[in-house]
């Protein structure tokens, strides 16, 4: 996975391997996604992280700093994934909205 050439100095432990409190930071995390090979590629930019209180993955974004719960490969409400019959190109359709994009619809 190719990590973004910078991380916002806001995001928590962006430097170091540990920090203060010897807790592993957000660098070491983004070092250490092998673990989750068996998982998914998720977009560019994005690591998973287990939780320390109750082991279930989040997921951060480098970019920003933002972390959820909510996978980045989730679409948003009311969007499907599709597959071109002619082309076999995925795109992604919202019937409400009647909108047909090759581009990964965010929120």
């Amino acid at each position: 996975m190719a990590l973004p050439t910078s991380i916002p100095a806001s995001t928590p432990g962006a430097t170091s391997a540990m920090d203060t409190d010897g807790e592993r930071t957000v660098m070491s995390w983004a070092n250490d996604q092998e673990q989750f090979a068996h998982l998914p590629p998720l977009p560019e930019g994005w690591i998973r992280v287990p939780s320390k209180s109750s082991q279930n993955i989040y997921y951060m974004d480098l970019n920003t700093g933002q972390s959820t719960f909510k996978s980045p490969l989730e679409l948003p409400e009311g969007w499907v994934q599709q597959t071109s019959r002619s082309t076999g190109q995925a795109y992604f359709w919202n019937a409400e909205l009647q909108v047909s994009q090759f581009v990964r619809p965010v929120e």
